[in-house]
């Protein structure tokens, strides 16, 4: 999954996002990559702490991933993707992660 990116000229870093397409050419939401983030958490049966701790980052960053309306940063985003392997896939029949909207 492609890391998005974010246009300079946003000192806010939540709006005006710009995506990459996956090798694919499929675009990726934000909500994409928040579910794959908590996906690869869950099957790795890490906690929230350690999985911040691995990526670099305060342990209150991930404090709140399972709230619906858990809004990381781009540049958290970032830097919670760097340890997922780019050929992670979350499975068809996966039941889902706490706080992600049903389909």
């Amino acid at each position: 999954m492609a890391l998005l990116s974010v246009s300079q000229n946003n000192p806010i870093n939540r709006i005006d996002i710009a995506l990459k397409p996956d090798n694919d050419g499929a675009m990726n939401t934000v909500d994409d990559v928040i579910a794959r983030i908590r996906r690869f958490v869950l099957q790795n049966n890490m906690t929230k702490s350690r999985f911040a701790l691995q990526c670099g980052l305060q342990v209150d960053v991930t404090r709140k991933m399972w709230d619906a309306d858990w809004n990381p940063t781009v540049a958290t985003l970032r830097q919670l993707e760097k340890p997922i392997p780019a050929d992670f896939q979350v499975s068809a029949n996966d039941p889902g992660c706490p706080g992600e909207k049903a389909a």
